[in-house]
């Protein structure tokens, strides 16, 4: 009886392993950023781990900020979006509230709440900005330090730059939505976050070779530490925002 490669289908050869992995890590990539980020955006979803792990090493620092950078941008817009978009849909329900009782009452709720920019826009950057520091971190941390993983903090900023295309296109995606619907955005961006999950997840076990035995644990400490500073951090920069639109008030 046959087999088959489980990665690309191709008969294999008693004895013999496929060569398919062995071809993509030979494959050059170019010294092109803008060729390179196409050749992500494009692939990220058709061969993810393919593409992954062509580019996740350190050669790749460059390019991975640059992604990052992206993401942290679009996530920027997202929280405004989706905040104006939650909004919106607080005050339609008030309104319809305030309608079926307007025999009661002839109070009704019918000015939308103004979403400041500015504010959100750099609260969203601020928060994914730092949950990928975080991630990274934490991951040298509990994948390096305690379970002695070899990999360096800028390996894993590289991993996960070059993983985020796929949060960058589902939050993009999330964006479209939220002009219909605050939930639909925010089921898009669940989606999408899993994604990224999986796929970060699967890369550091197949590419980066973390502990398999201890995987779980792994991934337990890094997520919850990780959402447990960027929760942290966004509270005090809301805070100071909002400090400082209070203080401004006063002048």
């Amino acid at each position: 009886m046959a087999k088959f490669c489980t990665k690309c289908g191709k008969p294999l050869k008693d004895g013999k392993p496929c060569d398919c992995e062995k071809k993509i890590k030979e494959e050059p990539v170019s010294n092109n950023l803008g060729e390179n980020i196409i050749d992500i955006f494009k692939n990220i979803f058709i061969k993810p781990f393919d593409t992954i792990k062509r580019y996740a090493n350190k050669d790749n620092t460059k390019l991975a900020l640059i992604l990052s950078g992206i993401n942290i941008l679009v996530f920027g817009l997202f929280i405004y979006f989706f905040i104006s978009s939650f909004a919106k849909g607080i005050v339609n329900a008030i309104n319809n509230i305030s309608s079926s009782l307007s025999m009661f009452t002839s109070t009704s709720v019918t000015e939308s709440i103004n979403v400041p920019f500015f504010e959100f826009f750099i609260t969203g950057i601020i928060t994914m900005a730092i949950f990928l520091l975080a991630l990274s971190l934490m991951t040298k941390l509990f994948a390096g330090v305690i379970f002695k993983n070899k990999k360096t903090v800028k390996e894993y900023l590289v991993l996960y730059g070059i993983t985020s295309p796929i949060n960058t296109i589902t939050t993009l995606i999330a964006i479209i939505f939220s002009f219909i619907s605050y939930k639909l955005s925010l089921i898009v961006i669940l989606i999408g976050t899993v994604m990224y999950f999986v796929s970060i997840s699967q890369s550091l076990l197949d590419i980066y070779k973390v502990n398999k035995e201890r995987f779980p644990y792994i991934v337990a400490f890094i997520l919850t530490t990780a959402y447990i500073i960027t929760i942290v951090a966004l509270v005090i920069v809301l805070g100071i925002l909002i400090y400082n639109q209070n203080a401004a008030l006063y002048y």
